[in-house]
């Protein structure tokens, strides 16, 4: 499983996890924490992609700080026990360097 994730600030952030080595059906929830940005979120499961969806709106994103961060993805199983399935992923917060031109806006 891919642990590294790229945010910018004041971006649109998702992200899906993807994983083979936990049974789903065994999974009562979710959870993505990155302690150093304030972030500790469920994450829905999205039968679609076939994985728990992480999704930070960019009024979430731009309040984040610049740098390398670390989070945890644990997952909660039906029998109640925590299993820490990314420890220390790497999140790295870049600073929105370009910004569009008023007559290309959206």
């Amino acid at each position: 499983m891919e642990t590294s994730i790229n945010v910018i600030i004041g971006d649109l952030l998702e992200y899906y996890f993807v994983t083979t080595s936990i049974d789903m059906k065994a999974v009562r929830s979710m959870c993505f924490t990155c302690k150093s940005q304030g972030i500790c979120v469920h994450l829905p499961y999205s039968k679609i992609h076939k994985g728990f969806c992480l999704r930070l709106k960019g009024d979430v994103t731009s309040e984040f700080c610049a740098g390398t961060h670390y989070y945890d993805l644990t997952a909660e199983l039906i029998n109640g026990s925590m299993v820490t399935l990314i420890y220390n992923g790497i999140f790295t917060v870049y600073k929105k360097s370009n910004i569009l031109c008023e007559e290309h806006s959206v």
